[in-house]
């Protein structure tokens, strides 16, 4: 049984906008082969990136309307 973390991620589309996917039913044509559990950690690990990248921004943003 698959649990509906390991299943759904979310995805960032041309306008920035997040959506769910089904990693199960797309991965396959996306990535071929790849190793599901592997394209979660990769997937994951830019989700990471991407959250960490705006807190700055929001950091930077805010120290600017403080000044």
């Amino acid at each position: 049984m698959v649990m509906t973390s390991d299943r759904y991620k979310l995805r960032r589309d041309d306008h920035n906008c997040f959506s769910i996917v089904d990693v199960l039913n797309e991965a396959p044509a996306r990535f071929g082969s790849l190793d599901l559990s592997e394209l979660l950690s990769t997937e994951a690990s830019e989700m990471l990136q991407s959250l960490n990248q705006l807190d700055q921004f929001q950091r930077r943003f805010h120290e600017i309307l403080e000044n």
